[in-house]
């Protein structure tokens, strides 16, 4: 199942009825919403199966919204393969080192995250076998 959200904000109630209807959602794009760190909190408890996630352009999402998606509590720890966090102005390397917890990531995309340095992600891409930095910050899984 896939949901794309295109208003300005998103909002999960907190109805039991309501977190039944989202159970099998596996991708979701929230790209340029207000989306908060808080968020990421309902994403982890209302999405537990989730394996693509697009947090691009999101002028509110800090590295402690990665922090709550990757926690050893997360659900989404071992479901996520793909992350796209471009354009969010204030997720910087710390993020790199949260996103190493996710084993199933296949592809994270960094690229215009101002506070994410190239060399970090070349050098998480080497420290990572298993992964290729082929462009500046987009991190790709080796076939």
């Amino acid at each position: 199942m896939y949901w794309s959200v295109q208003s300005t904000s998103v909002c999960f109630t907190g109805h039991t009825e309501n977190r039944g209807r989202f159970q099998n959602v596996a991708e979701l794009r929230l790209a340029g919403l207000e989306v908060t760190d808080s968020c990421a909190r309902l994403l982890v408890r209302y999405l537990p199966h989730l394996t693509k996630l697009d947090l691009s352009q999101c002028p509110q999402v800090t590295d402690q919204a990665v922090h709550t998606l990757t926690a050893p509590t997360s659900p989404l720890r071992d479901t996520l393969t793909h992350v796209n966090l471009s354009g969010c102005a204030r997720v910087t390397d710390q993020s790199l080192a949260l996103l190493r917890r996710c084993p199933s990531l296949c592809r994270v995309d960094l690229r215009s995250c101002r506070l994410v340095s190239p060399d970090a992600c070349q050098h998480w891409a080497q420290n990572c076998a298993r992964f290729s930095c082929p462009e500046d910050r987009l991190l790709l899984k080796n076939s």
